[in-house]
């Protein structure tokens, strides 16, 4: 069942910026659509969730040729993951993903790559080292 309602905490209703390359695209699209109307369906009827799912699933099996990849919702945890690895502070982070609390960001959606543990062993060992 879709419940459709207030988010389950404040710091779940949210500002989240739209990338610059994709904000025409969306003027265009709510300039031909009822603003009473969802904006994904265009239409007074909502697109149930895992139609969304179910859609990247076979644009990740069929389009990008993957037979194994990044679950749907496992985008969000690489999202908070590449973030932090590219020095966004954990408090904007945390914002984006509407948690109110940084350590649920940092004990739940972020996961460091190898290659961030390499670099960490790398600079420890170089500063061990001098």
């Amino acid at each position: 069942m879709i419940e459709i309602g207030s988010p389950k905490t404040t710091s779940s209703d949210r500002y989240i910026p739209i990338l610059r390359d994709i904000f025409p695209i969306v003027k265009k699209f709510a300039s031909v659509c009822n603003p009473e109307y969802y904006v994904c369906s265009c239409d007074e009827h909502f697109i149930e969730p895992r139609t969304f799912r179910n859609y990247y699933n076979v644009f990740i099996k069929e389009k990008v040729k993957l037979d194994h990849a990044v679950k749907f919702h496992g985008l969000r945890h690489t999202f908070a993951s590449t973030l932090i690895e590219n020095k966004i502070d954990i408090k904007t982070v945390s914002t984006i993903l509407g948690h109110s609390d940084i350590s649920t960001t940092l004990n739940v959606y972020v996961h460091p790559s190898d290659e961030a543990k390499r670099d960490a062993v790398n600079v420890g060992l170089k500063r061990i080292f001098k």
